[in-house]
């Protein structure tokens, strides 16, 4: 029986944390789409296309990234996945004004890249950290973290609309807490 490692789960629960962190960001206003609407002038389609760019974001670059995933590891994908989330919750920044919205739609197209990264990983990451007796395991639990990340965006984001999300003098969701921004 192979013995405990510490590390390879520590690398699990990292990878699920960056990946639920992407998709808690990209789903953030699937539940949100009316506000949005309101707040950014925009019609349905618009405020919809801040969500369903991801699919169509998928469809284009999921042989590219799995191609990236086989050039350059798995540490080198998925550090930069990470790098894209970050990189793309900046830009976001970007977009809390009413007429920031393409800053926004932006920002989600970049996290979506990250996250046909995300989702094309856990199954490498099982096979290069796991013995074949957890990988089943290791892959499952990586690949839920997705849903985990969907499930936790979808609860949470209509909680931090403000009352005043109608009008265009606040975002539908509040900034990130930089004292640098304000």
């Amino acid at each position: 029986m192979e013995k405990f490692s510490f590390w390879r789960w520590l690398i699990l629960v990292a990878f699920s944390a960056a990946c639920i962190s992407n998709t808690v960001q990209i789903i953030t206003f699937a539940a949100v789409a009316t506000d949005v609407q309101r707040f950014y002038h925009v019609g349905p389609d618009l405020a919809d296309s801040l969500t369903s760019c991801n699919m169509m974001v998928y469809v284009v670059f999921v042989f590219p990234a799995a191609f990236f995933l086989e050039r350059f590891g798995l540490s080198v994908g998925v550090i930069t996945a990470t790098t894209l989330t970050c990189l793309g919750s900046w830009i976001r920044i970007f977009g809390g004004t009413s007429d920031g919205f393409h800053a926004l739609l932006v920002g989600q197209i970049v996290e979506s890249i990250a996250n046909v990264v995300f989702m094309n990983a856990p199954a490498a990451l099982s096979a290069a950290h796991f013995p074949q007796n957890e990988r089943n395991l290791a892959t499952s639990i990586a690949a839920m973290s997705n849903a985990v990340g969907s499930g936790i965006g979808l609860g949470v984001s209509p909680m931090l609309i403000s009352s005043d999300a109608s009008s265009s003098s606040s975002p539908p969701l509040p900034p990130p807490p930089l004292p640098l921004l304000g």
